[in-house]
């Protein structure tokens, strides 16, 4: 694993940025950061080493762990532990009940007044014996965990507390000693007093262990989503006639299983033959992917004909495309980070409206689409417990229970922004008007994301009111700023858009965002030369900006100017792109690449990256835009110049 620079200007940050890249990979492939290694624990023994005590402790666990944080959980005076794994279980609480009768503690609570009320950096030291311990309260004390602000002192034997010191932070250094501290108590040292007091824990209620279940293993996985995903639009499929279907008439009369499956899949015939009989209950219609395979050939309409009247479907049946596995496959990755390939078979559930709420990898029965159907139009409660493949509660009674826009941000990923906006406007409507700095605050942040809901339907004079009133509240709100300048410039109000960003691209941190949307607004009003020399002053603070790597060389490649093309420059800036961590996955990039290759008159490297850009289009469910680059790739395999691209 790569280091993190320790600074910006580090030579090393492309090396760090390429392998975190590498990491993400192997990790989106089932692999760990730390494989099959079991917990380790270790005991300081005193004398400057440390002895592993993993197993007798019984903390080896064969987890995927993460966080650990310590606390006195129970109140018996010793450290309990918390654990948070990448994997199930997902929380381990482990309670010491070491018994050590000859063992005294202490354990310190501290309250600041001229301080910070916790007392975070403050420095406790306990005398006894002889020996003096010392330890700090801080904030966060390992990756993603934050233990208890209580500290705990192991006396050993000693039965009388001699000192007990506290470095208070921003205290320039001295120290405050506070008396009556005893053993095997907790007490609290409140700044400036000088005396401890008593504190009396809580009992808290027992607790019972619960045993971890492993779910049995098997090849097929359902996936049941909370969030139904939206099948991509324009998708077809030929019927066993060989005519072209819109895929969308499946569910157009209500919910359907598309299941995906081949006629050598051992599996696939087996699923067929039980989900025969769902056909009172829903239309069935099952697509053959052998057609996207070049060895063997697809079977003919008869075979299949024959195939599926053998399993009660005589009546349905058809091809897919590659656009439709790609974009199915683009589904299961979206609602999953864990996948390598689409299995056979494979079915999605899809609802009357077009999304899959239901996602079998691997073959499932009859009477489990059954459950699943009956649950499509659940309420929260009920698709929650659908959803969730292990028994469990909830941490809060309601999804998203105490901010509005995290309601309406999770309709916008969902691909609703009607739901979003009308969801934002019926909290404006219930509140007063703010008073607080946070209801202003919340005010601010709910109407900027009104303002991205009217933006997104297009509903401009929406989105720039709603803008302005946020930045009634807050004048500096970036999101806000970004917001309005988008709104006035597509009302083509090209001056005051760019007016609007003009503050942000001088100066602050939202200086190369702004220099590109200013960009962007000045290419859109047909001003490509403003356009260029705002993407070259986002280079010029950062030469990786990738937006303005991408952007300018498109614009030098194919500019409709003849002075602003540049091509032998566009493919320096393109190839650069390119080397950045990832780049290459990215077919709007690699189109970008090929177009300046193209335009520099080296056909050959077009061509192999225009490919690699049209197969990862075809991926990705894109239909029209995989055909224009398809079309654009023909066109370098006969060494021309598409339209698009304009030579010098």
């Amino acid at each position: 694993m790569a280091r993190s620079p320790t600074r910006s200007q580090s030579g090393s940050t492309d090396d760090y940025l390429r392998a975190f890249g590498e990491l993400a990979q192997k990790i989106r492939g089932g692999q760990s950061f730390s494989g099959r290694e079991r917990n380790c624990a270790f005991l300081n023994t005193g004398d400057g080493r440390f002895a592993d005590v993993s197993a007798v402790t019984g903390l080896d666990f064969d987890d995927d762990a993460r966080g650990l944080a310590t606390s006195d959980l129970d109140g018996d005076g010793d450290a309990d532990i918390v654990l948070s794994n990448r994997t199930a279980p997902v929380v381990r609480v482990l309670r010491n009940d070491m018994a050590l009768a000859s063992t005294n503690r202490l354990v310190v609570q501290l309250a600041g007044t001229s301080c910070n009320r916790d007392a975070i950096g403050a420095r406790v030291s306990v005398q006894v014996g002889g020996r003096r311990a010392s330890q700090t309260v801080v904030a966060g004390d390992g990756f993603l965990s934050q233990s208890g602000k209580a500290l705990i002192f192991g006396l050993g034997a000693e039965q009388v507390v001699e000192r007990v010191l506290v470095r208070w932070p921003g205290g320039g250094g001295k120290e405050e000693e506070f008396s009556g501290v005893g053993v095997n108590r907790v007490w609290k040292l409140v700044q400036g007093a000088g005396r401890a007091v008593p504190v009396e824990r809580p009992v808290l209620a027992a607790v019972t262990a619960a045993p971890t279940v492993v779910p049995p293993a098997g090849e097929a996985v359902r996936i049941r989503l909370f969030q139904p995903l939206p099948v991509p639009t324009g998708l077809v499929y030929r019927d066993l006639s060989g005519r072209e279907q819109p895929l969308a008439a499946a569910w157009s009369q209500g919910p359907v299983l598309i299941n995906l499956w081949a006629t050598w899949c051992a599996p696939c015939a087996a699923e067929l033959q039980e989900l025969a009989s769902l056909q009172s209950d829903l239309r069935l219609l099952p697509l053959s992917v052998e057609q996207l395979s070049d060895d063997p050939p697809a079977p003919s309409a008869e075979a299949v004909h024959a195939f599926l009247a053998a399993r009660g479907l005589a009546d349905h049946g058809g091809w897919a495309t590659r656009e439709n596995i790609a974009a199915f496959d683009q589904l299961v990755r979206d609602a999953v980070y864990h996948h390598l390939q689409m299995p056979l078979p494979a079915s999605f559930l899809v609802t009357q409206e077009g999304r899959v709420a239901v996602i079998y990898k691997g073959r499932t029965t009859a009477a489990q689409v059954r459950r699943d159907l009956a649950t499509l139009n659940a309420g929260t409660a009920q698709s929650m417990a659908a959803a969730v493949p292990f028994p469990g509660r909830w941490a809060r009674a309601t999804t998203f229970a105490s901010h509005p826009a995290a309601v309406a941000r999770a309709f916008l990923e969902a691909g609703e922004p009607l739901e979003a906006e009308s969801h934002l406007k019926k909290f404006i409507a219930s509140q007063a008007d703010p008073a607080t700095e946070q209801s202003r605050r919340q005010r601010v942040e709910v109407m900027t994301l009104l303002a991205e809901t009217s933006r997104l339907r297009s509903a401009w004079v929406a989105a720039e009111q709603c803008a302005r009133e946020a930045l009634q509240y807050q004048p500096t709100h970036i999101p806000a700023v970004f917001e309005l300048a988008q709104a006035q410039a597509a009302q083509s109000h090209i001056d005051q858009a760019l007016a609007t960003l003009r503050p942000l691209c001088q100066a602050g941190p939202a200086r190369l965002d702004a220099l590109d949307l200013s960009a962007d607004v000045q290419l859109a009003a047909g001003r490509p030369a403003a356009a260029a020399a705002d993407w070259r002053a986002a280079l010029s603070l950062n030469p990786k900006f990738i937006p303005a790597l991408h952007k300018l060389a498109t614009l030098l490649t194919g500019s409709v100017e003849a002075s602003l093309r540049q091509p032998e420059e566009a493919l320096r800036l393109a190839t650069f792109l390119l080397s950045a961590p990832g780049a290459r996955q990215q077919p709007v990039f690699l189109a970008s690449g090929a177009a300046a290759y193209a335009a520099c008159g080296r056909f050959p490297e077009a061509v192999a990256l225009q490919t690699d850009a049209v197969r990862r289009l075809g991926g990705a469910g894109q239909a029209a835009a995989f055909a224009i680059q398809l079309r654009n790739l023909q066109a370098y395999r006969d060494g021309q110049l598409p339209s698009s691209v304009q030579r010098p």
